[in-house]
């Protein structure tokens, strides 16, 4: 039988960033903010998910515009990538299970 998901919050500044899931298939992370952060992982592929606001998307000097309903695939190359909100955001952010 399937139960409710509880949230554990991780960090809360610059922005609040929420574990929903972490299993032997994939995370799940729920990111919140207005202020800059980061995004990503070292040398691991993230699947990025817009469900709420616009922002900037930074990798390697060119910025990427992500609004509501955006998906990306970040390679492994990619790293950690700065975000920077325009007004509020939030970003699910999925890690890929090996």
């Amino acid at each position: 039988m399937a139960s409710p998901v509880i949230p554990e919050e991780v960090t809360i500044i610059p922005a609040e960033r929420e574990q929903l899931f972490n299993c032997e298939q994939f995370g799940l992370w729920r990111i919140s903010g207005q202020l800059p952060f980061t995004i990503g992982a070292v040398d691991e592929p993230r699947i990025l998910v817009c469900i709420e606001g616009d922002g900037r998307l930074e990798y390697e000097g060119s910025l990427y515009s992500v609004r509501k309903g955006d998906v990306f695939l970040l390679p492994a190359v990619a790293g950690v990538c700065a975000f920077s909100p325009e007004g509020s955001v939030t970003v699910l952010e999925i890690e890929i299970a090996d």
